[in-house]
């Protein structure tokens, strides 16, 4: 493995999913709860989403991708589109 080769995230389908879903829209509301919320949390916990600061008060909460989430839809051949 190369300086700049990364290890592989393993994503589960639901994951994967979710991951295109933030990849292609600017941001996502999730409901608490659900089983997106949780399939939200194990991408935060992948730091591939983040929940924008001040919102994870109320029935749902807001999802947003990161850089790294970003680069690991890149990789895996997710389009983008710009907010």
């Amino acid at each position: 493995m190369t300086a700049t080769a990364r290890k592989a995230i393993r994503l589960s389908p639901p994951m994967l999913e979710l991951l295109t879903d933030i990849a292609i829209k600017p941001q996502m509301y999730i409901t608490r709860g659900s089983r997106w919320s949780r399939t939200a949390g194990a991408l935060i916990d992948r730091g591939l989403a983040v929940i924008p600061r001040g919102n994870y008060g109320g029935p749902q909460y807001a999802l947003r991708i990161t850089d790294e989430g970003r680069a690991e839809a890149a990789r895996r051949g997710i389009a983008e589109v710009q907010p």
